[in-house]
């Protein structure tokens, strides 16, 4: 019998703790923007929006290492 070892990706969380894979700023109020998560299926990629002084920052997270996630 054999065993397949499956390696699971981090989850949300565990991107968190790990820290954003970029950061972008806004100047936009931070009322207008903030407090969203925009992820995608799966949720291998996704952004956190928050406030940060007078505008917001967009904190972009990778799940999941691939071409796609390094794109920018």
């Amino acid at each position: 019998m054999a065993m397949l070892a499956v390696c699971m990706a981090p989850t949300m969380n565990e991107a968190r703790e790990e820290g954003p894979y970029k950061g972008l700023t806004s100047k936009k109020a931070a009322a207008a923007l903030a407090g969203y998560t925009v992820f995608t299926e799966g949720s291998q990629y996704f952004v956190d929006i928050q406030p940060q002084g007078t505008g917001s920052v967009a904190k972009y997270y990778a799940v999941v290492g691939n071409w796609i996630a390094n794109k920018g």
